[in-house]
């Protein structure tokens, strides 16, 4: 019977304190022993007069009887009651006569209370039976506003916990200030940017960081948004993006602020992030790039958390794949770190890779690129070996600690080098076993003529060419051509589509792929070096990165940067 109480659980057990204290109450009133049981049967108060000690309550019981029916009940006689009679207690028990009233909240049954009488006191109380009944069950109904207030503070005090821990977990600063800048609430990201202690609520937001833009919000004279500040604090020069909206609800018609503070050079990073392949997707690259079965390993190491060594005769691809595994992986918002082995000078290998300030470092928590593994220096393959056991490496006395998941890629026979003596059999065997092989497009019909057909529909969809179209002669000469990357088949539909309208035929496209091979054979050495200037800037790297990449120095780096007009 009481079974289907259960599920109510026990409410109020955590109302301990507060239950005695009217148990107390209600004995002192009518003088006699009181009971307060919950849902379950368990006993939660009682207030004892002139017995000791009340143990478990059974289900047959009297009290029991008041949660199934849901009403308060009467016995005059404890003779009247089944449940005393069959009580193996029954000759000894000085009670006489019982009340009970039960205990609601928000309609469901969830206690009950009970008034346990000697005979001296039946006789006086029953004369009043009315008045103490009444009285009990006002006893309850406070009982069950209590429940309801407690009820309604947990939930506030659960939202406040969930509000704080959603705002804790943002990765900008935020607070909620008043209509004068008196904060009302800061999240811990805001007190660990501008290095704030705990106690900045009903400080003035202006006060803590002066600028005249803040001030000037609750002036009326800064217009609301967003907007690059820069705020000095204790020798600390701080650029942030600054973000402002003013609030207002029916519970707190008062104006409010709501700021939210980010570092600049975050800003950027994510910016960057954003830049270094998240569009490479898995889905892009089984359209058509890949194979099923490559795809389908490539998840798998992605997913591992492993180092991986990815294997294939074009570099694009490999860039593709690694791109595509890393944003695949738990790691794909974290961003991607790159090494090209074959334009590092190796002098510069060490400070570039390993130091404290290097690649390795900025790559915590994120992913490491390696293109072009096999050119990089022996001792440097060693001692990222060393990196893959411990998590860290040594650069003179400096300890190098970092969170970075390794990737590499190579156009080469490593298995070949290893047997020449030109590549790390520790490093090698290490990760063969989480080997990616890239087969190209170009060497399976089929996917060759669904990657020129992809390309062609992008380029006409970006260059609004939408009557372009190939004839199925045209289409066999493509198939046909000797092709020497998928780079070169996406530069060759690009000038394809900016070049033609309408619907070509073989001899159109063998004249563009013949000017296309002329012109790619003119390319000179500077234009190539321009590019690559050009590509480093625009990633974001500074100069000085740049130098180290390309293992030239400052100077030259500039004079370069000057002679190819690049900003």
């Amino acid at each position: 019977m009481i079974d289907s109480y259960h599920a109510l659980g026990t409410r109020l057990k955590s109302m301990h304190e507060d239950l005695r204290e009217f148990a107390r109450m209600i004995s002192k009133m009518v003088d006699t022993d009181v009971l307060i049981v919950d849902a379950n049967l368990d006993v939660v108060a009682e207030a004892l007069v002139y017995y000791e000690i009340y143990t478990a309550v059974d289900t047959n019981a009297f009290i029991a009887r008041v949660l199934k029916e849901k009403k308060s009940l009467v016995v005059h006689e404890r003779k009247q009651e089944d449940a005393c009679l069959s009580c193996p207690a029954y000759n000894t028990c000085e009670i006489q006569s019982m009340i009970g009233v039960p205990i609601f909240d928000a309609g469901h049954i969830v206690g009950a209370i009970a008034l346990l009488l000697p005979k001296h006191r039946t006789e006086v109380l029953f004369s009043s039976l009315d008045l103490v009944v009444k009285f009990t069950e006002n006893i309850a109904e406070q009982i069950s506003g209590k429940i309801k207030d407690r009820n309604a503070y947990n939930q506030a005090r659960l939202t406040g916990i969930e509000k704080d821990a959603i705002l804790d977990a943002l990765e900008e600063g935020v607070a909620e200030t008043g209509p004068s800048g008196l904060i009302l609430y800061a999240n811990s990201r805001f007190k660990k940017i501008f290095r704030l202690g705990e106690t900045v609520t009903g400080q003035p937001l202006q006060v803590l960081l002066p600028h005249t833009y803040l001030a000037g919000i609750f002036e009326g004279s800064s217009p609301l948004g967003e907007r690059a500040i820069t705020i000095h604090l204790h020798e600390r020069e701080l650029v942030v993006i600054v973000s402002c909206k003013e609030i207002r609800s029916v519970a707190q018609p008062n104006k409010r602020f709501i700021f939210s503070f980010r570092l600049s050079q975050e800003v950027w990073l994510s910016a960057r992030k954003a830049s270094t392949g998240s569009l490479m997707t898995m889905q892009w690259c089984e359209k058509w790039l890949f194979t099923p079965q490559t795809i389908d390993r490539a998840k798998t190491l992605a997913v591992s958390g492993q180092s991986v060594l990815i294997v294939g005769s074009e570099a694009d691809l490999n860039d593709s794949a690694a791109k595509a595994i890393c944003n695949y992986s738990d790691r794909g918002g974290q961003g991607i770190v790159s090494v090209n082995c074959n334009n590092v000078s190796h002098e510069l290998f060490d400070h570039y890779v390993l130091g404290r300030y290097g690649q390795l470092a900025r790559a915590d928590k994120a992913t490491l690129i390696f293109y072009n593994v096999e050119r990089l220096p022996l001792y440097m393959q060693e001692a990222l070996t060393g990196f893959l056991k411990q998590g860290a490496v040594y650069l003179g006395n400096v300890r190098v600690q970092s969170d970075a998941r390794l990737i590499f890629t190579t156009t080469a026979d490593l298995e070949q080098a290893v047997a020449q003596g030109h590549f790390s059999e520790h490093l090698y065997y290490r990760l063969k076993a989480n080997r990616l092989i890239v087969d190209s497009p170009l060497h399976d019909p089929a996917r060759l003529e669904t990657l020129l057909q992809t390309s062609l529909s992008h380029y006409k969809s970006v260059l609004q060419k939408p009557k372009l179209a190939l004839s199925k002669h045209a289409m066999r000469y493509l198939l046909t051509r000797n092709w020497q990357s998928v780079r070169e088949v996406n530069q060759f539909m690009e000038s394809l589509a900016d070049n033609h309208e309408g619907f070509l035929h073989q001899a159109d496209v063998e004249a563009l792929s013949n000017h296309f091979a002329t012109a790619r054979s003119n390319t000179t050495l500077e234009e190539v070096k321009k590019a690559e200037i050009e590509k480093l800037l625009l990633a974001g790297y500074k100069k000085t990165e740049i130098a180290e990449i390309l293992g030239i120095g400052r100077a030259t780096l500039y004079r370069k940067i000057k002679e190819y007009g690049l900003q």
